[in-house]
Parts: C-alpha cells; structure tokens; sequence
C-alpha cells in the first residue's frame, strides 16, 4: 500500500505524536509498504536526518504558524496518489485539507484518523479549541474510514465519545522501541551529572515548551521540595522555552544542588538516564496527556513510575502492580508517592520488574503496527470496486 501520514510535528522534535508517527512509518516500511510523512517544517536542519530514513519525509513551509499549528494548504494537490492517508489528531491547520479530498479526487484516499488527544488550553484559545472540536472535528470523524485510539479508557472520555456510537473506535496502544532495556549504570554518565552511588534519582523526561505546558514539571519540582530529605537528585530531560520559567522556580526554591536540567539528549542517549533513575514520574495536570511514552520507555528498562491519575495513563500504570498514581495537580500526594518508592526499595524493584513484562507482553512496536496494518488491509477491503 501506498500510505500517507499527516502529523504536526515529527523528530527531531521531542513529542509523543511525532515518536509515534516515526514509529509507524517506520516499522510500515519495513513490512514493503510505500510511506511518506507530511509534516510542518520547523528546523531546517531536520532534513539531513531524514535521509537516513526508508521513508520519505515531506517537510511542507507553514503559510502561518502558531506553536505547533501550522496553515499547509499545499497538502491539498500532495495526497491523490496515496491509498491510506493517516492523519495524526490534532494538526490545526492541516487536518481541515483532507475534507476536501472527496471533492477534488475522482478515487480519493481513505482517510485514517489517530485521536491522540483532547486539546484543552486556556482563555481565547481554549475558547478556539472548544469551538473547533464542536464543528471541525465532526466532520473529520465523519469523512475517516476508521478511528484509532491508544486506550478505551481515554476515548471513552474524550470528546470523540459522543461519536463513537456511529462510528466505533480501534483500540491500538503506542508502544516502545527496542533501545529501551535494562542495562548497568553508566558510571561515566553519573559522574558528569555529579551523581553519587548513594543519591535518589527522580526522572523526568518530556517537552519543557508552551505546547507541552501540562505536563506538570512545576507541580514536581514542588514535590519534590517538600521531601526535605539529603540525596535526591531529580533530573528533568527535555528542551523548551518553559527552561527559564522552571529554573527561576528551582532558584526561588533555593534548590539548584538538587535539580538539573538536561537538554539535547538523543533516543539513543536516553536509556542511559532511565537506568540511572530510581524512578521516572509523569506529573501531568490535565487530560491533554492522554498515554505517556515516557512511562513505558521506563518500564522497559525495568524502573518503577509514578503518574497522574488520568485516562490513558491508567491502562498504563497499573496502581501498586507496575507503578503508582497521585491524584492530578496535588502535590503532596506526589510527595508521598515518591516518598513510598523510596522508602520501600524492594517493592520499587518489583514494580520495575512487573513493568518490564507488561512492556515485553503488550507494547513493543512491531506487533502493534502489525494492527495497525491491519486495520489498513480492513478499510481498503471495504472500499468500492
């Protein structure tokens, strides 16, 4: 088949949306399938890494752009040649083209829609984003052949349940690259983070930039405030304009021995951090989190993880089994989650461990685009002669 994918962002850009698209382009090319993405150029300096790729990477010059919005009309007279066009939910500004597919192409692709996420927000554009997911949406769940999501819990209370009752929704989970194993501390690693054999490490790993504003870094450095215990080290992962906003609260919270920031770290780089953790938390605030990859990166290294209590991050961590949930935005409960890993080592272990076989069992990346090749062969099976 000939498959298109439309996502707004896409490596070496840091976010889940983009990790998954690579992933499925990838693993797709490698079963003979013919795929090219179709992305939003924001760094000039991503196409050298594209050549390195068995797929091909279109990266289109926004019209506008706002964030990780961005107006590409151009997609419009790109996407007659393919069977499948996958669109990544949301990509303001480029989803919209794909209503018009129907009208201008005697045979036109069938549409695969991926919900990834409720966008939420706040003041005039959480009004823009309501309006939207009121009127576009609809339509763009109307005109799909099939509806991807990664977890039932989250679909169920998302804003494409009202829909699910004419069309259903198919579960399929993201999953985790190989990279991603236990492995001995890298001591060289450790030792340029100034970190002792003795000292508790915390993980975080995620985007510090506006887009990625809910992912909660403010209510962990907080949390972490309050153990007021010697020798936690938490380290946070990630590149953003938020870096400034975090650190100025590190300084006012007189805790720059305890915190470091750590940016430009490759996949390939990152299982050595996660193997240098006690454990990884994903602190988000509200349901615009609707996974969390960087949990089950930990999980298949065999670390314990701490997460909100949020749809989607629940088929995630199974509480007290693999992991352990807080209540979103508290952090005092945080603390005390943290608190309990530390203070029960063995059973930190056994999360871990508990982790690493669910990972192996459920979320490696060849079988799960295996369904979504499935579900491909499923809706061209379907279409008219």
């Amino acid at each position: 088949m000939k498959i298109a994918h439309l996502v707004s962002t896409f490596p070496p850009y840091h976010g889940g949306i983009g990790n998954i698209a690579y992933h499925y382009a990838r693993e797709l090319a490698l079963l003979g399938h013919e795929i090219e993405v179709f992305t939003p150029n924001y760094d000039e300096g991503a196409r050298a890494l594209d050549r390195e790729n068995r797929f091909k990477v279109h990266r289109l010059g926004p019209w506008l752009k706002y964030g990780n919005a961005a107006l590409v009309p151009q997609l419009l007279w790109k996407l007659s040649s393919f069977d499948i066009v996958h669109l990544h939910y949301p990509f303001f500004g480029g989803a919209e083209w794909t209503l018009f597919l129907p009208w201008i192409f005697v045979k036109p692709p069938r549409i695969i829609l991926s919900y990834h996420m409720d966008v939420i927000g706040d003041g005039v554009i959480k009004l823009f984003f309501k309006g939207y997911a009121k009127t576009v949406l609809p339509v763009l769940i109307n005109q799909s052949s099939a509806i991807l999501s990664a977890t039932q819990d989250y679909s169920d209370s998302s804003a494409i349940s009202r829909y699910m009752t004419r069309k259903p929704v198919k579960v399929i989970p993201y999953g985790v690259s190989n990279l991603f194993q236990p492995k001995e501390r890298n001591e060289k690693l450790a030792g340029r983070l100034n970190l002792s054999s003795s000292d508790s490490v915390i993980l975080f790993v995620g985007g510090l930039d506006r887009a990625h504003y809910f992912k909660g870094v403010n209510l962990l450095i907080e949390a972490v405030a309050k153990l007021k215990r010697p020798g936690i080290k938490l380290l946070i992962v990630g590149n953003g304009d938020l870096i400034p906003v975090y650190r100025d609260q590190v300084r006012k919270r007189e805790m720059q021995n305890q915190v470091a920031f750590i940016t430009g770290v490759t996949d390939q780089e990152l299982p050595d951090y996660y193997n240098l953790a006690d454990m990884t938390i994903l602190p988000s605030i509200n349901r615009s989190e609707a996974f969390g990859l960087v949990l089950l990166e930990a999980m298949a290294c065999g670390k314990p993880v701490i997460g909100s209590s949020l749809p989607g991050v629940r088929a995630v961590i199974e509480d007290r089994k693999n992991g352990l949930l807080f209540q979103p935005g508290d952090s005092e409960d945080l603390k005390e989650k943290i608190q309990f890993i530390l203070d029960h080592r063995e059973t930190g272990e056994r999360y871990g461990l508990s982790g690493f076989k669910k990972v192996e069992e459920h979320f490696r990346w060849t079988p799960i685009v295996g369904q979504v090749e499935k579900a491909y062969q499923e809706v061209i099976a379907k279409q008219p002669a």
